[in-house]
């Protein structure tokens, strides 16, 4: 049988980027970087531009052609002055752009290597690689303990890796392969996974991937990790990385516990049998409409989805924690009323994984258009009678008896263990009359409220790959 240092020779060749991959982002880095620099000179703006993340440190993966791109501004500007500059300085890149709101709006653009090195905006799409890239004002502080908001920490990570993580790159792009075979790799809130930060921190901590992976082996809930020992940062989550650039910061604090455990087992399993499979699993067919509508019959089970209508500009890390604040709201409502739900899912069409834009047509705000979003709610049992019981007082409590009992005039009384009971007309009969009366009344999220949303049974949901993959993942019952 293969061993663990047998699989990582194997597979070190296919997470590494190509030469010519390599060559063309770092050309579109340099050129992005010198570009911005002379379009905040020309227009007078008091921002520098800084890469960070994976492409600035070298620890990408293969196909991965995102550019993070930071505008470090004063902090006398405001939050809306920086958007409209980084709004202009994307017009002049190119054609292709859109605004993104999270805590800090940003603009994410696409552009080509000849579109930079030229200096000019509207070759088409055809002359290179489109390079989706981020472009994300945010302040110039000079200690993160004087950050205006969370993205301006970024720049302070990228200075504490830039020099520590050099050398152990494949190690990273090892690491954060393997997490994404298991679906637990990237910290939006989507995933709840790990962040390439993280992966980074972890590779530098443990010395390597497979160190790491070993370690994770054995983790418990409540895992701590330290590298300073001065961190002032609670517990309470299943793992704590303390961040060395921010001590009262859990790196890891978007780790959910479901994920944790998945990262666990995946670890156990590569130990104990590693194979190809723990970074490169087999691809999952869409499944069919026909072939899903069978399955859940022969489930036994019923299947609605709550779509909403989200605008396409509100990322994945606004709307995802909405749709999951739905789906508990509305299982508690299905509850509340009798029906019994099996299982829930939430899914978002397009969103941060959009891709870049069909034709070379300017996007701007208003292009981004609406996205279908969904709650699925999987139902054990979705039809009841007409009636209910409601309990009433103990029969030894004489005053409210009399009250319950006037109160129910005319409808079947009868006494249980010592407590009035009297049988009354149930509201909803069926799960899909609660979900339609009470949606509204549920805790769908500020944004999710305001969205146009309908209810659909599974038999009538638009069909496409992002359903059909969804349901595959939901059906096949593993990650």
């Amino acid at each position: 049988m293969a061993t663990s240092q047998d699989i990582v020779a194997k597979i070190l060749p296919r997470v590494r980027p190509s030469p010519r991959e390599a060559r063309a982002l770092a050309g579109v880095c340099r050129s992005l970087v010198a570009r911005v620099g002379e379009l905040c000179r020309a227009r007078g703006l008091p921002a520098t531009p800084m890469l960070v993340g994976s492409s600035a440190r070298d620890t990408w993966l293969p196909g991965d052609l995102d550019v993070d791109l930071f505008l470090l501004f004063p902090l006398d500007w405001t939050k809306e002055r920086m958007k409209t500059a980084a709004v202009g300085i994307a017009r002049r890149l190119g054609p292709r752009w859109t605004t993104r709101y999270a805590e800090h709006p940003y603009v994410r653009l696409w552009v080509t290597e000849p579109e930079l090195a030229e200096g000019k905006g509207g070759k088409p799409a055809s002359c290179g690689p489109l390079f989706q890239v981020d472009l994300v004002p945010c302040y110039r502080v000079e200690d993160p303990r004087g950050m205006v908001s969370a993205v301006d920490r970024t720049p302070f990570h990228q200075r504490y890796l830039e020099e520590r993580i050099r050398g152990r790159e494949d190690e990273v792009r090892l690491l954060k392969r393997f997490l994404s075979s298991a679906g637990v790799y990237g910290a939006e809130l989507k995933v709840q996974g790990f962040s390439g930060y993280l992966c980074e921190l972890l590779v530098l901590h443990h010395g390597g991937f497979l160190p790491v992976v070993e370690a994770m082996a054995q983790w418990r809930p409540g895992v701590r990790i330290d590298p300073g020992g001065a961190g002032a940062c609670p517990g309470g989550e299943p793992l704590v990385f303390v961040d060395p650039v921010d001590p009262g910061r859990n790196v890891a604090a978007a780790l959910s516990p479901e994920n944790f455990s998945r990262s666990v087992a995946h670890s156990r399993s590569f130990i104990e049998r590693p194979g190809l499979r723990h970074f490169f699993p087999p691809a999952l067919r869409p499944l069919l409409r026909g072939d899903a509508i069978r399955r859940f019959r022969s489930r036994g089970t019923r299947v609605w989805a709550l779509e909403f209508q989200v605008p396409g500009e509100l990322v994945d890390d606004i709307v995802y924690p909405q749709l999951r604040k739905a789906e508990a709201s509305l299982r508690e409502m299905a509850g509340r009323e009798g029906f019994r739900v099996h299982r829930s899912g939430v899914l978002r069409i397009g969103g941060d994984e959009g891709g870049a834009p069909p034709t070379d047509a300017p996007l701007g705000r208003a292009g981004v258009g609406r996205q279908p979003a969904y709650v699925f709610l999987e139902f054990e049992v979705w039809s009841l009678p007409p009636i209910r019981d409601h309990p009433g007082p103990p029969v030894s409590d004489a005053e409210n008896s009399r009250v319950f009992q006037a109160k129910h005039r005319g409808r079947p009384l009868r006494i249980e263990e010592g407590r009035w009971v009297a049988e009354v007309p149930r509201r909803y009969t069926r799960a899909e009359e609660a979900l339609r009366g009470e949606a509204g009344r549920c805790g769908l999220g500020r944004d999710l409220a305001r969205c146009p949303r309908r209810l659909v049974p599974l038999e009538r949901v638009p069909w496409g790959p992002g359903v059909a993959l969804f349901l595959r993942r939901y059906l096949s019952g593993s990650p």
